[in-house]
């Protein structure tokens, strides 16, 4: 496998303060032959406050053992809570399709199967560029002529309705308030609630999620189904019986990065110790004690990776995605 990261934006190209110096990049996963391969683009999660690692490197992994170039974008992200990131993800993400598309060659990519792939927050993103696509202007020349359009979408559990989700107002509003902010006009929050956006040239949309989902509405990806149904776009949406959110391709490597413990052993060491009934000390040091930040992520890595273990029914997404695309480029 072929490894390297490179930066969407040259520095004089790209502006956001709040971004402390960040500049989005793809991290790219590419097989050391000369097969012409199908490629996907993939965008994590994570609230537009951070790219999830477990909708990253495990989903590009998975593609790529099936035989597809992968690429995983960090795009611009709200991390500090202080200035909206606007259309900025949505630009990354067309600068990245445009990337790839240019130096299709050199990456042994078929460029007209380029599937753009994003979960929870990052399936808002991806699903904005497929809608929105038309209207990205790209002010660099080495780009302006290639399509950011991407030739199929796939859509997990994604944000869809940013402000008007009527299970779980909060979450969904809090996710908004990191893209447009709270003093957005009614236009440009109409922009980005995206079941009102989809046209006829919108790509193909693959659509999954669970029905006990417990922080994306599953409303989310029946509407975007539907608003594709009334375009006329071709969509497959699945819908699973059980499972949490976040689920990324829902086996044993669907964890984070952050499983990698060393430098919070004393603390599991010890959370494990209280979990057996061995942990005896006062009331007040062991509240104390689980309620330090550094046990409380690892009982929220455990939590996850417990979850995302073999999940035999959800994990059934990649297989039919994989199918769906054959077929869909087919026709």
């Amino acid at each position: 496998m072929k490894r390297f990261t490179t930066r969407l934006w040259a520095p004089e190209e790209y502006e956001y303060a709040a971004g402390c110096g960040f500049i989005p990049k793809l991290d790219a996963y590419l097989h050391e032959d000369n097969e012409i391969r199908p490629c996907i683009l993939v965008a994590p999660g994570g609230g537009y406050r951070k790219c999830s690692p477990s909708e990253g490197e495990p989903v590009a992994l998975k593609f790529f053992g099936m035989g597809f170039q992968a690429f995983v974008c960090s795009y611009t992200v709200d991390l500090l809570n202080i200035e909206p990131i606007k259309e900025r993800p949505m630009n990354d993400l067309a600068r990245a399709v445009r990337m790839i598309r240019k130096n299709a060659e050199e990456y042994r990519v078929d460029p007209e199967r380029i599937v753009a792939a994003g979960f929870s927050a990052g399936g808002h993103c991806v699903a904005s560029l497929g809608v929105h696509w038309q209207d990205l202007e790209e002010g660099n020349e080495e780009y302006e002529e290639i399509s950011c359009r991407p030739d199929a979408l796939i859509l997990g559990y994604p944000v869809i309705d940013l402000f008007t989700d009527m299970d779980v107002r909060d979450t969904m509003y809090g996710t908004g308030i990191h893209l447009v902010g709270n003093e957005a006009p009614d236009e440009e929050k109409e922009y980005m609630c995206l079941e009102n956006q989809v046209t006829q040239l919108c790509p193909p949309a693959f659509i999954w999620q669970t029905v006990t989902d417990e922080v994306i509405s599953v409303r989310n990806s029946m509407v975007f189904a539907d608003a594709c149904r009334e375009a006329g776009v071709p969509f497959a949406l699945h819908l699973f019986s059980s499972g949490k959110h976040g689920l990324g391709v829902a086996d044993e490597t669907a964890r984070t990065t952050e499983e990698n413990y060393y430098t919070f052993e004393p603390y599991m060491l010890a959370l494990e110790a209280y979990e057996r009934g061995e942990l005896d000390i006062p009331q007040e040091r062991l509240e104390e004690f689980l309620n330090r930040s550094e046990v409380r992520t690892i009982k929220t890595i455990k939590t996850f990776q417990s979850a995302c273990k073999n999940h035999e029914e959800v994990k059934q997404w990649v297989g039919l995605a994989r199918r769906w695309l054959e077929l869909t480029w087919k026709k």
